[in-house]
């Protein structure tokens, strides 16, 4: 091979990977380059590895689910350290080559002995699974918070990001065929009104899946569903309609006999005052409100919607005002505020 045109650097890397249908693992090596010569000279080795196949499905349909699959590596597996330049060598996170076939099959390409490979679910399809499914079951998986990491190259791998994940060690004869069905679980479904009792179009809705986050499409009809749910694990439902400036929220902790019923009510306001340790105002000041409500294991989004405008400052007189809050629900209300002095930040 021959690249033309890189700068003069001091060092620079070099990303190898290989073709499909040859089973290498890619590589990500940093390069010093000779300064006093036009031309250097670096030769790749890359690792041999054995091809993973298998196929992702959903379990109640059995129909291809739309996927990315993902294979890390135990960075205390001894075949690692034979593989140079494996750590950090990517093709990007969630990318055609990283997407399973039409039919849901994949194949990739992994070391001898322990790894794992990771499933995620893509765009609005991934909204019906629980996150991080099996990762428990791993003996080297590591706790962290609400969720699990594993000390894994090309980087950590962190059990929050995924669908599912499978703990596989494999030997250079193996041939297994990895096949992995994805289960949505129960789906409950409900209505969302307003104060008078009245169905409601338009409203958006957090928690209606394992990773909670708000719905950035409002709702065409006044029905929602909810995904995943496990009755071990409460979860807090939020919902909110900008235009009628209402909001209401539910717990939900065990499956209901029926559908859901949520009203509306008008939803709260917060105002205020930032003043600094002399009493004077603090102007240009951030402010963001931060449910304490942590019941949703998975729960990455704890601020409210983002309402205009989307960053909320204090004003010249160091006064806030900030809608959209939930009655019923507490809030932290973080401060934020750089000053042109580095101490007084």
């Amino acid at each position: 091979y021959r690249l033309a045109g890189l700068p003069k650097t001091a060092r620079t890397q070099i990303l190898t990977s290989p073709p499909d249908d040859q089973a290498y693992v890619l590589s990500n090596r940093r390069v010093t380059l000779d300064r006093l010569s036009e031309v250097t000279t670096f030769d790749i080795e890359l690792k041999r590895g054995v091809w993973l196949d298998g196929k992702v499905t959903d379990k109640r349909t059995g129909k291809p689910a739309h996927a990315a699959v993902f294979y890390y590596v135990n960075v205390s597996n001894p075949n690692y350290r034979l593989a140079p330049g494996m750590n950090g060598a990517t093709r990007g996170w969630i990318t055609p080559w990283n997407y399973v076939k039409d039919d849901g099959t994949f194949r990739r390409v992994g070391l001898p002995g322990e790894g794992l490979l990771a499933i995620r679910v893509l765009q609005q399809q991934g909204d019906k699974y629980p996150m991080g499914v099996g990762a428990d079951k791993i003996d080297w998986a590591e706790p962290q918070g609400n969720t699990y990491s594993f000390r894994t190259a090309p980087s950590i791998c962190t059990a929050s990001n995924f669908h599912a994940l499978i703990g596989i060690d494999v030997s250079e004869e193996d041939a297994v065929q990895y096949n992995v069905e994805l289960d949505a679980g129960d789906v409950i479904t409900g209505t969302i009104t307003d104060e008078n009792g009245i169905p409601l179009t338009g409203a958006i809705v957090n928690g209606h899946a394992a990773m909670s986050t708000w719905q950035h499409q409002p709702l065409p009809t006044s029905k929602f569903e909810v995904f995943a749910f496990d009755a071990s694990e409460p979860r807090r439902l939020m919902f909110l309609h900008k235009e009628k400036k209402l909001a209401g929220t539910y717990m939900l902790t065990d499956h209901p006999s029926d559908d859901l019923t949520v009203r509306l009510v008008p939803w709260c306001t917060i105002s205020g005052r930032v003043i600094g340790a002399d009493g004077g105002p603090l102007a240009g000041a951030q402010i963001t409100p931060r449910s304490r409500h942590r019941e949703n294991r998975m729960t990455r989004d704890r601020t409210i919607p983002k309402l205009p405008p989307y960053n909320h400052y204090t004003d010249g007189d160091g006064r806030f005002r900030i809608e959209g809050l939930t009655p019923g629900i507490e809030y932290d209300i973080c401060l934020l505020y750089t000053s042109p002095s580095p101490r007084d930040s």
